[in-house]
């Protein structure tokens, strides 16, 4: 770990590792579930930002994606695992540089 800005990755297996003393069950399992849900956050986080093609590859699962085309225009495609290829970009002829998961859809939240 560097002395600068911590990543998420750093951040996640720090808090695998810290548990707090059991002498107070109720302080523990707070902890542990504030825990839990800070590593979940940590890593939703983690897997929906942007990945560049040329460092991180083309995503592991067949599935509809936010693309950055070169020249920077963001559009949807479909990226197809036994192909190994993207489907729009490649038939027009484009190169991506970058992929990130497509967000999930709005719902209103129930009081």
């Amino acid at each position: 770990m560097t002395s600068g800005t911590m990543t998420n990755r750093e951040a996640i297996d720090i808090l695998r590792v810290i548990n707090p003393p059991r002498e107070n069950k109720r302080i523990f399992d707070k902890f542990m579930q504030a825990r839990d849900m800070a590593i979940k956050a940590l890593e939703n986080q983690e897997q929906d930002r942007w990945h560049s093609v040329v460092k991180e590859g083309n995503p592991k699962e067949s599935n509809n994606y936010l693309v950055t085309l070169e020249k920077n225009k963001v559009m949807e495609d479909f990226y197809h695992v036994p192909d190994n290829e993207w489907s729009t970009a490649s038939r027009i002829g484009c190169s991506i540089v970058a992929w990130c998961p497509l967000p999930e859809p709005y719902t209103e939240e129930k009081a």
